[in-house]
């Protein structure tokens, strides 16, 4: 890059004049220096094809840019020439006061750069380097270095806020510089743009600023952070420190107490005074009255205060205790940084009520003040005194809580830490004991004989399992054992279901019996089941046994053709609540089984497929029957699907209105109802072709007209119509 870079800069300068791009190039120098020269050759060959005059007119070149010191300067100059009752100097001073900004803003972008650097230096340290001092490190360290790592983390957040709201200026900026016309000739409409320019830069500055103040706040963040994990590993808490701890907690205590029992009869003497003084004037009563709220909020507070001395006591051990790593089981870490959240949680919901009642107190106070005036009366300043003791107790009680919160916080952290740290271990330890702990949990007891979660999920896996193996077994048996014992498809499939369902009883069961839970747990259930049954499933209960009688009588089978109501299909599956039957136009019909039963249902496959059906055809009077019956055998005999055996029937039926009726019976082997209309249809066909041969004529609907002729015919002759005009 150094090689290179004296002979693109000045290029970039001066025909570019654009410090993003600059810095784009620079960075891209930095990290990829081949990647950068070509980059800067392209431009160099882009720029000479594109103005071939730049070489040639020296003149047209421009100027590079000004410096803001060489800016300020200028206009310095500019509003020195302007006599002092000009209405643009405010403007200049504007002006000169967004350069000042700017200058100040490049001297904080160098101050932000060598603190960069130094960052950096310090971060190359080991981190033990520096912490500055050897380990095993006292409690006292941890904490400074906890309290450096939130103070970074502080930093970090505020630093983030600024650089999102110099993000916004800058944007507010570049709007409000767009919204300026262009000058065209006025002086006071160039200042103007001329000093959006500059508050535009001024604000980029700034957010560049805000960015790398934000890098350096979280490169401190992250240091700290280091460190603190580094001495928060290498912490030792002895006896001493926590007999130490003790001690001082009891001296607190004990301070505690003393002056809660004198609370306590200050109190009383209160309480004495406003009982003594009932008929006393109401300034009075109301000074008393102050008196007596202070010393029981008094005695309240303490109260609360010293019952905490025992949670911070608590807290402390604990947090000693993880401090010098003394526990390490991942669960109990776990269940006390719950119980210090809890508790943390608890503290601040304490605070924001104190607050509030502190807040109160202070408007009350003021307007009291307000009201008596400079010199109140001795009552009245009575209950001033007493209302700045209540917002002193009050404050005094938040910096308790404060505290108190603190510690809890504190052993949060601690806890957090450890348990991130712990070994996989352990941390599969834990995952084992609470899975063990889940499985043993008893949800129910029958008899002597507890309900865990693990034997209901074992009773759970039994059954989808023998239910997946009985189905497998029901089709084994359906598709492959059976017929090979000579049985049908539709004696397999009954066998193979009734099968099914007894294997799923005898796993429901036994299941049950591995996993030890009796019978009698299902006896409530049971006992609503046989109700709802009784009342509410009279249907369904009818339809399953029906299915039951359906497999075992099988009045219908597999790919039998049936006829329900009129609706013609094949049998594809016999269920226990349902029949499926799909028609010749590939619809499937549920049906419950107990239509089956209760209404007349055709199957004209039950015994055999062989089904006689029945042609009918009406020849014209005057044709020769026999000769028509002789060409309907021939049309017979061309039909293969015709079965010769019982011979076909071919009747003379009768005497029709206009046609001589005949029918012909035949048999035929069907499993579906298409291959029925189909031979119908063939012999059809076959009949016409053969009346055609032979002249037979198919007789169609014919009637005689009768005219009566006992009286003459009337006629009436009626004029045809003009073009253009309607018949009268």
């Amino acid at each position: 890059m150094c090689a290179f870079g004296p002979l693109w800069r000045p290029f970039l300068v001066a025909t570019v004049g654009n410090r993003h791009i600059i810095g784009r190039v620079n960075a891209i120098a930095f990290v990829q220096p081949k990647l950068a020269l070509r980059i800067a050759s392209l431009l160099l060959l882009s720029l000479a094809w594109s103005t071939p005059a730049l070489a040639q007119d020296a003149e047209s070149e421009p100027a590079p840019p000004l410096s803001v010191e060489e800016l300020r300067e200028a206009a310095l100059r500019e509003r020195a020439a302007l006599p002092e009752d000009a209405a643009t100097l405010p403007a200049y001073d504007e002006l000169v006061s967004q350069l000042l900004d700017r200058e100040t803003e490049a001297q904080n972008a160098a101050q932000l750069a060598t603190e960069s650097q130094a960052l950096a230096e310090r971060s190359a340290r080991p981190v033990a380097a520096r912490v500055g001092q050897d380990p095993p490190y006292t409690v006292a360290l941890h904490d400074e270095f906890e309290d450096r790592m939130e103070r970074a983390l502080r930093d970090l957040e505020q630093a983030r806020q600024a650089r999102d709201v110099a993000r916004e200026e800058v944007d507010a900026s570049v709007q409000a510089r767009a919204a300026l016309p262009a000058p065209q000739g006025d002086p006071a409409l160039a200042l103007a743009r001329r000093i959006g320019d500059q508050r535009v830069a001024l604000g980029r500055d700034l957010a560049e600023n805000a960015a790398n103040a934000v890098a350096n706040a979280e490169q401190r963040a992250l240091d700290t952070r280091a460190e603190f994990e580094w001495v928060a590993d290498h912490t030792e808490t002895g006896p001493d420190e926590l007999a130490d701890a003790d001690i001082a907690m009891d001296q607190q205590e004990a301070s505690m107490r003393r002056q809660l029992e004198r609370d306590e009869l200050a109190l009383k003497e209160a309480e004495q005074r406003w009982l003594r003084n009932a008929d006393a004037e109401p300034d009075v009563r109301a000074a008393l009255r102050a008196k007596l709220t202070l010393r029981q909020k008094v005695v309240a507070l303490r109260t609360s205060d010293f019952q905490r001395m025992s949670e911070e006591r608590e807290a402390q051990r604990r947090r000693l205790a993880v401090l010098g790593h003394e526990i390490r089981e991942r669960s109990t870490l776990v269940v006390w940084l719950e119980e210090a959240r809890d508790q943390a949680t608890r503290l601040a919901r304490e605070r924001r009520l104190n607050d509030a009642d502190l807040q109160q107190l202070v408007q009350e106070r003021a307007e009291l003040a307000e009201r008596a005036g400079p010199e109140p009366a001795r009552a009245v300043a009575d209950r001033l005194r007493a209302l700045d003791q209540r917002i002193k107790l009050h404050r005094d009680h938040d910096l308790g809580l404060a505290k108190a919160e603190r510690g809890e916080l504190r052993l949060a952290t601690a806890l957090e830490y450890q348990a991130g740290t712990a070994s996989w271990q352990d941390r599969l330890d834990e995952l084992v004991a609470s899975v063990d702990a889940g499985w043993r949990y008893e949800v129910a007891e029958v008899g002597d004989e507890p309900i865990t979660v693990g034997k209901i999920v074992l009773a759970i896996a039994l059954i989808v399992f023998g239910l997946i193996g009985a189905r497998l077994l029901a089709r084994l048996l359906e598709k492959r054992i059976l017929p090979g014992f000579g049985l049908d498809r539709g004696a397999s499939h009954a066998f193979a279901e009734l099968v099914f369902y007894a294997l799923l009883v005898a796993v429901f069961l036994s299941s049950l019996r591995v996993v030890s839970i009796p019978l009698t747990a299902f006896a409530v259930v049971g006992g609503a089941l046989a109700i709802g049954v009784g009342f509410g499933s009279q249907n369904v209960v009818n339809n399953f046994i029906s299915g039951i009688i359906l497999l075992a009588e099988r009045p219908i089978k597999i790919g039998d053709l049936v006829q329900v109501d009129e609706t013609y299909g094949n049998v594809e599956r016999i269920g226990l609540r349902s029949t499926r039957v799909r028609t010749g136009q590939n619809i499937h019909v549920i049906v419950p089984n107990a239509t089956f039963l209760e209404t007349n249902v055709v199957n004209w496959t039950l015994s055999d497929a062989r089904v006689r059906i029945m042609v009918a055809v009406g020849v014209a009077y005057g044709s020769p029957t026999r000769e028509v019956e002789a060409r309907i055998r021939t049309a017979i005999a061309g039909i293969e699907a015709i079965l010769p055996r019982p011979d076909p029937i071919v009747l003379f039926k009768e005497f029709g209105d206009n046609a001589l009726h005949f029918e012909v019976h035949f048999w035929v082997r069907i499993r579906h109802q298409m291959e029925r209309f189909k031979i119908e249809s063939d012999l059809r066909f076959a009949i016409d072709d053969q009346f055609n041969e032979a002249g037979i004529v198919i007789a169609y609907p014919q009637r005689d007209l009768h005219v009566d002729t006992l009286k003459p015919l009337e006629v009436r002759m009626v004029p045809e119509a003009t073009s253009g005009e309607d018949a009268p």
